[in-house]
């Protein structure tokens, strides 16, 4: 059993240290091994039924896990074979089913920081410089975090000055169209 403890720990292990050094160059190991490809998507597109087996992060902590943990015991002479075996496979499965499901709840949370024309509704901001004749003028808001300057257009006989506070109500192409925050607010 010693063989397999210390072959499973190195290719493993190795994958893991791979894994957490940034993997071959530009591609990562993360990326490259739980791929959007798994057998765990296709499972359940349909439903939420979820099993880590399926992902081979599960497979790569669970020989890992398994090998170290078999190895140690081993090596730190702990307890007798069948116990110090089975005790591996426990904890083989143990990491392999932590990592997949850490990873696939970070996946889920993930939150996507880019700016996209539906944050812009409803927002509050200033306008910084007023519409004149049919131009836009130019509002300042602030969305997820960022200050961002845009083109703007009054809503329709919406009249609008320098420092007023505005809500964008909608957004067409580039361009905010604004209203006044206190008459439109408070309608």
């Amino acid at each position: 059993m010693l063989t397999l403890y210390i072959v499973a720990a190195i290719l493993g292990g190795g994958l893991i240290l791979l894994s957490a050094l940034g993997g071959f160059g530009d591609h990562s190991f993360d990326t490259d091994i739980d791929t959007s490809h798994d057998l765990t998507d296709v499972a359940h597109a349909s439903s939420d039924f979820w099993l880590p087996f399926f992902s081979m992060r599960f497979w790569v902590y669970f020989v890992g896990g398994f090998g170290l943990f078999g190895l140690a015991t081993t090596l730190l002479n702990v307890t007798v074979e069948p116990i110090r075996m089975f005790a591996s496979l426990a904890t083989g499965l143990l990491a392999g089913t932590i990592a997949a499901y850490l990873m696939r709840w970070a996946r889920r949370d993930d939150t996507d920081s880019s700016v996209k024309e539906a944050d812009f509704l409803g927002v509050t901001g200033t306008m910084v410089v007023p519409p004149t004749n049919g131009e836009p003028g130019k509002i300042r808001v602030s969305v997820k975090g960022d200050l961002i300057d845009m083109l703007a257009l009054p809503l329709e006989g919406a009249s609008i000055a320098k420092g007023d506070e505005i809500v964008v109500v909608t957004v067409e192409g580039d361009r905010a169209v604004v209203a006044k925050a206190s008459d439109y607010l408070n309608s």
